[in-house]
């Protein structure tokens, strides 16, 4: 089987013959990211403030109801591929490789994005950044050994 057979495969079912330690990364990685989401809903300005770094006390009310809107729009967002994700991981696992594919192209395009649309930060917050690189680079790592096959028995 060919890397973009692992990649496309022409049937989604639940055979998977890449590295298990990329079903291990890919259940952490949901794990993180539905406590995240959820952390983002129930309390968006601490997130925004603390992780962010986002000066939510020099915007106006009306504003930071805005920004806290588009935190839990984003979080919701999240907690969509999480389940697309625990569907793959539990049941179609011939998609992992394309959901890891599909799970960077989403987090590289986010920080451009972001970046185009960057708000001044504080110098207190901007952990999230980190966080979030370091979860691409899982990302990563988790579709190599999802395209690496295992070793014929």
């Amino acid at each position: 089987m060919t890397t973009i057979d692992r990649l496309l495969p022409r049937q989604i079912d639940n055979s998977y013959d890449g590295r298990k330690a990329a079903l291990w990364i890919l259940g952490a990685y949901l794990a993180l990211k539905l406590v995240m989401s959820v952390n983002m809903i129930a309390n968006g300005a601490t997130v925004a403030q603390n992780a962010d770094g986002i000066p939510l006390d020099r915007f106006s009310p009306a504003a930071v109801r805005e920004v806290l809107m588009l935190f839990a729009l984003v979080a919701l967002g999240q907690l969509a591929l999480v389940a697309v994700g625990l569907v793959a991981l539990l049941r179609y696992r011939a998609m992992v490789p394309l959901l890891f594919a599909l799970l960077i192209a989403e987090s590289v395009v986010r920080r451009f994005v972001v970046g185009a649309f960057a708000v001044e930060r504080s110098a207190a917050g901007g952990i999230g950044t980190i966080i979030n690189l370091a979860l691409i680079g899982a990302l990563i790592l988790g579709l190599a050994l999802s395209l690496w096959p295992r070793p014929a028995r």
